[in-house]
């Protein structure tokens, strides 16, 4: 099983995720929260880390990288990080990347990529 936290501030798009994920059995969505700072708190007050977040990168009260940032001084552990968005580029990708994501998706890739990227990163640890 692959247990997946959803970080997105847009209620529509956390729904459609949460019905393309649902697709394949071998993956859960644990929880959602709506920005980063919410996801920091909770994970400060657990020892039950996710496999995987899927985190949007722009969001208000701490987006994307912010959150990435905060993870890695805060809660120092080693969680495989997905970054959604609708708004990139190369050099915003290799970004992420460097920063500490896992992998990319755009918001507008087709469901099955969703699947793959998420088996994919399990997996490898990334996958671009």
């Amino acid at each position: 099983m692959i247990d997946i936290i959803l970080v997105d501030d847009e209620k529509l798009f956390i729904e459609g995720m949460k019905l393309i994920l649902s697709q394949d059995a071998s993956i859960n969505i644990t929880q959602t929260f709506n920005n980063g700072l919410q996801l920091v708190n909770h994970l400060k007050s657990t020892e039950k880390f996710p496999d995987i977040l899927l985190l949007d990168l722009s969001m208000p009260v701490m987006d994307g990288v912010e959150t990435i940032r905060a993870l890695q001084s805060e809660i120092k552990a080693e969680i495989n990080t997905i970054v959604l968005s609708s708004y990139y580029n190369d050099s915003t990708i290799l970004k992420l990347l460097d920063e500490g994501a896992s992998g990319f998706l755009a918001k507008n890739e087709n469901p099955a990529d969703v699947i793959i990227t998420v088996k994919k990163v399990k997996e490898n640890g990334f996958h671009i």
